[in-house]
């Protein structure tokens, strides 16, 4: 998710990628909707065995590998790319902008003697 706002914050095309099923999906559904997108995840074979509190424990199956790399591949190509519209970025950009201005406005009427 984190890789998917930085990609959208740069103006990146992304593709939902899911690798388990444990994904807190409720956390997608509010980020993308804050930003009005959709986003339905396409499924990409874990490399990594593991436990939701141990996700990356050791390589999964060698077979998964290149099923992995190889559905990765077809993804590039093929899978649904999303982007905010320029729009909704801005407006998000915008109340970004004004809560960082709040917080200084805040910060220094709090301890005038330390900020300049």
């Amino acid at each position: 998710m984190h890789g998917a706002i930085i990609a959208d914050a740069l103006r990146v095309p992304w593709i939902p990628v899911r690798t388990r099923r444990y994904i807190l999906e409720f956390k997608w559904q509010d980020w993308a909707a804050s930003l009005g997108m959709e986003h339905e995840f396409e499924w990409l074979p874990p490399i990594w065995n593991g436990t939701a509190s141990q996700p990356y424990k050791r390589l999964a199956h060698p077979i998964l590998v290149p099923l992995a790399r190889e559905r990765l591949q077809w993804l590039v190509k093929h899978g649904r790319r999303r982007q905010s519209t320029e729009e909704a970025f801005l407006k998000v950009y915008d109340r970004l902008k004004e809560t960082l201005s709040q917080l200084i406005d805040d910060v220094a009427q709090a301890s005038p003697k330390t900020c300049s």
